[in-house]
């Protein structure tokens, strides 16, 4: 796999700048922003909260209704 390009690498380290600062001129930037930087701690949460750790955990992404769709019938399968 080729490693990433050291531009690409300088405008990630950027945007990781930029992106919080622009959340101070706009309320959707910056709630989107806390809501990334907390997903983290969420799932920790309701891991402890809800989850039976004696059962298998897969996650499964999906970025369409088609996709999800598809990882239904897989999410089935492993039920099964």
């Amino acid at each position: 796999m080729p490693e990433t390009s050291p531009s690409y690498r300088a405008l990630v380290r950027a945007g990781s700048v930029i992106v919080p600062m622009l959340g101070l001129f706009d309320a959707k930037i910056r709630s989107g922003h806390l809501g990334r930087r907390a997903g983290g701690n969420r799932l920790v949460d309701w891991a402890g909260r809800s989850r039976d750790p004696a059962r298998t955990l897969v996650w499964l992404h999906a970025s369409s209704v088609g996709e999800g769709l598809q990882a239904e019938s897989v999410l089935e399968e492993l039920r099964q």
